[in-house]
């Protein structure tokens, strides 16, 4: 495969007029006026030549470099395109464009309800997977398994590589039909899903240059739908426990400070402070030893 065909099948995927390759900026996406960079670095006049020779044909490949200007046609998976390339003192500059849609590649099938079913419950269980392992967000992109992001780690999943058509079924099977609209107009959507009883989960779906990708961050519930309190390191405190605190010197400072008050130590081992009336509900103490 080309390197040139992944970048052709965002221009078909987005719908945009041309993509652009110009000698010191990155690939760029034409259409509707705009323009969008599909690479982060810029490209070199041997990188672009490069790309070009590897889709040109037999009688345009000796031509590249040359100071005329050559067009030829390339089928590539996605459809047809006309590539062209326009010697300039900087550098070439390519213009790739899709042809008409009757040289468009076949429209994919929609899925059907059970292939839909499916693929939801294939999704589901990668939330179940996110829930149980702790982990705070799924990222699913074309070609790649799962990743899990586990204490701010991201961390591949055994199971296989997900292809794009399977990807771009799985998202749209929890979509509603105004966000698979989106999806399919703009290349990018938000919503949310839940599964009762286990979590609801921020959803985004969108598109890069090897096809779709979702990425999902998981919001605890409980069963009756509201979100747990935050879990505490500490132990139930029993009445016993109070009575045999004995607060560090900091905490102590923090508590008269927050009162409005001050806090003397004597020495490490313990502290005085000066109890203070203050309108919010404190503990008056006169003496604590840590």
């Amino acid at each position: 495969m080309a390197r040139l065909d992944r970048l052709i099948q965002v221009l078909y995927e987005q719908r945009a007029d041309s993509l652009r390759l110009a000698v010191g900026k990155p690939a760029t996406l034409v259409g509707s006026g705009a323009t969008r960079a599909l690479t982060r670095d810029p490209l070199t006049d041997a990188q672009i030549l490069a790309l070009v020779r590897e889709v040109a044909d037999a009688e345009s490949a000796p031509r590249l470099g040359g100071p005329a200007p050559l067009s030829f046609p390339y089928r590539s998976p996605s459809g047809q395109v006309t590539v062209e390339l326009t010697p300039g003192a900087d550098g070439p500059v390519v213009e790739v464009r899709a042809n008409g849609a009757g040289s468009r590649a076949p429209a994919a099938v929609a899925p059907g309800a059970s292939e839909l079913a499916e693929a939801r419950a294939a999704i589901e269980d990668l939330f179940r997977l996110l829930v149980d392992a702790g982990a705070s967000d799924l990222h699913l992109r074309t070609g790649e398994p799962p990743l899990l992001r586990l204490h701010g780690e991201l961390v591949r999943d055994e199971r296989p590589a997900v292809g794009a058509e399977r990807l771009e079924t799985m998202l749209t099977s929890i979509m509603t039909p105004r966000e698979v609209a989106e999806f399919r107009d703009t290349g990018d959507t938000d919503w949310a899903y839940e599964i009762a009883g286990i979590a609801r989960f921020r959803c985004n779906a969108g598109r890069d240059r090897h096809g779709p990708i979702g990425v999902f961050r998981v919001i605890p519930t409980t069963a009756s739908g509201a979100r747990p309190a935050a879990r505490s390191s500490r132990t139930p405190v029993s009445p016993a426990d109070l009575l045999s605190f004995r607060p560090s010197r900091s905490t102590i400072r923090g508590w008269w400070k927050k009162a409005g008050g001050a806090c003397r130590p004597r020495s490490r081992a313990s502290a005085t402070c000066r109890p203070v009336e203050s309108a919010r509900s404190s503990p008056r103490m006169t003496s604590v030893t840590p």
